[in-house]
């Protein structure tokens, strides 16, 4: 007996270039019945011959998801439907002449129904996902991960960590939202990196350093955008910028000794609008216990989780510090002790670190630690150099540079130093220190002026050592004011040339100052000596900030 019901499945509109519904239709006693299932695809991913979803491995992760579970779930209707329409085939009231052939066929629709309602898998969380905006999967990724223990080190991140993530996606957001852009993964191309730097150097006129890090943190979740599928462009893993390495100053020992003996009197007070006088006490307090035991302000906001050993002649601090997990035992400045006895053990937690820098900076002022400092700044996206009062340029970290660079000029030795700091390495720790070139020359010249005779070669080698940082401050002086000039023609791409070369010819000094301290032909005794100074004279050249 030839079948009287028939059934297909088809595209609603196979022309259109968005995902269009699967629609089904089936015919029996002579009536046909077309009704959706509830699916949509692309047509270019449907076979019409097989009605089916075709799954490609050209496809989009999501794309083949979808693919699998559209054809999953016609496979499970097609064996509903087959066998119901046997049973029905099998009934000659089906025929289009029956009186009775219409109930049939309305029973028989109704089932087709059920079956097509009941049989339809939902969407699965890797299809909902895909259909994320990039604010959503953000704003998802910072919430787990500020709850996820790092797979390598087992460590949950920071708050500070978590705190820099919502800025970069606040940035992201008033990107889109002021130059009235749709919230989508699309955007990610290779024009996207220059089109957000232009915006936050032009519209938020944030520093260069800040926009790498928004970089840094953007790469980090598009990374997992993209190995979920999300994001097919590729081009975010080739964002590439140069962080600047701004002056940063330390405090000297006498310039720690008047803040230290600073008196916030009354007339002071008054002359500086100064209501708070307790809360501003406190934070010079604290800026001293960091600059005189090198601890960050994270460290100073959970100092109540310190070990305080005042064992006369022994007094010393341990703690857990908060960045790198790691226990460091650190021995105690006189000043340090007396402003633990000072709060009798019960050092207060500072406030905001934005309200912190300001009271410190407050309070250097007032100290009269205002020398001109030369600085390199950004300055709505172009480079410049400006002089600013040394106070202005003190912020909560100038207590740990202080620390390590005013211990460093004393001891000689990075090593002991950086089991202080907590540094790994030597690069980084030179790049923290805040020795300048006249400083560290100074330090050589002290060696080299030993209390004994110094032969000519010895002589020679160091004349010429000092040429050479004499050659290489007018170096750095003509670079300087060729990036000048060329800020005032605002030519910023030739600027970053100049900054480049400045860098090679660092490199290229760096090398010939080394093979001068080797060459100077010392005792195995003295040989010792230099080498316990390499560090102090390879960082003659690497630490000229004070010039950058």
């Amino acid at each position: 007996m030839a079948k009287v019901i028939k059934y297909h499945f088809y595209l609603k509109d196979k022309n259109s270039l968005k995902p269009t519904p699967i629609n089904f239709s089936v015919s029996a006693g002579g009536v046909r019945k077309r009704m959706g299932i509830g699916e949509s695809i692309l047509p270019q991913w449907w076979d019409d011959e097989n009605e089916c979803a075709i799954e490609s491995s050209r496809q989009k992760k999501t794309e083949k998801a979808l693919a699998k579970r559209v054809n999953k779930n016609l496979r499970r209707l097609r064996d509903e439907l087959d066998n119901l329409f046997e049973e029905y085939n099998a009934i000659d009231k089906l025929t289009p002449n029956h009186t009775q052939g219409e109930d049939y066929v309305l029973m028989l629709f109704e089932k087709v129904e059920g079956i097509i309602s009941g049989q339809i898998e939902t969407e699965t969380e890797e299809e909902k996902e895909s259909r994320k905006t990039p604010t959503q999967f953000f704003e998802e990724f910072i919430a787990r991960w500020s709850h996820s223990p790092n797979k390598r080190t087992g460590v949950v991140p920071k708050a500070d960590t978590m705190w820099n993530y919502q800025n970069t996606l606040r940035r992201y957001k008033d990107f889109i939202a002021d130059n009235d852009l749709k919230d989508s993964f699309a955007l990610f191309n290779e024009d996207f990196q220059s089109k957000f730097d232009d915006y936050l150097m032009n519209e938020q006129e944030l520093a260069m350093n800040t926009i790498v890090s928004s970089h840094s943190q953007l790469k980090t979740m598009l990374k997992v955008a993209y190995e979920k599928g999300l994001l097919r462009d590729s081009s975010f893993l080739q964002w590439t910028s140069k962080t600047i390495n701004f002056t940063h100053v330390y405090l000297s020992d006498e310039e720690l000794n008047r803040l230290y003996n600073l008196k916030l009197t009354k007339k002071l007070r008054q002359e500086n609008n100064i209501s708070d006088v307790n809360h501003v006490e406190e934070s010079l307090d604290l800026f001293i216990i960091s600059a005189r035991t090198g601890l960050r302000y994270s460290d100073l906001r959970h100092i109540d989780t310190a070990t305080w050993d005042m064992t006369e002649g022994k007094e010393t601090l341990t703690i857990l510090v908060q960045k790198t997990n790691d226990r460091l035992s650190i021995p105690l400045h006189q000043q340090a002790i007396a402003i633990y006895n000072k709060y009798e053990g019960a050092l207060p937690v500072p406030v905001s670190k934005s309200k912190y820098n300001d009271q410190v900076r407050l309070c250097a002022k007032i100290a009269g630690i205002n020398q001109p400092i030369e600085t390199f700044v950004w300055e709505k996206g172009r480079p410049a150099f400006r002089v600013y009062e040394k106070y202005k340029l003190i912020s909560s970290h100038t207590g740990r540079r202080s620390f390590a660079t005013n211990l460093y000029l004393v001891c000689k030795s990075p090593h002991y130093v950086m089991n202080l700091t907590g540094h790994k390495t030597e690069e980084n720790f030179k790049r923290y220190i805040c020795v300048n070139q006249s400083e560290m020359a100074e330090m050589v010249r002290k060696y080299i002026n030993l209390d004994r005779d110094v032969d000519a070669e010895t002589t020679e080698a160091y004349e010429k050592f000092v040429r050479t940082l004499r050659e290489d401050t007018l170096t750095i002086d003509r670079q300087k004011k060729q990036i000048q000039g060329l800020e005032r023609e605002n030519q910023s791409q030739k600027m970053m040339t100049a900054i480049e070369e400045m860098q090679k010819h660092d490199a290229q000094a760096e090398a010939e100052n080394q093979r001068l301290a080797w060459g100077m032909g010392l005792s195995l005794d003295e040989y010792e000596k230099v080498k316990q100074q390499e560090d102090e004279i390879t960082a003659i050249i690497e630490h000229q900030e004070n010039y950058e």
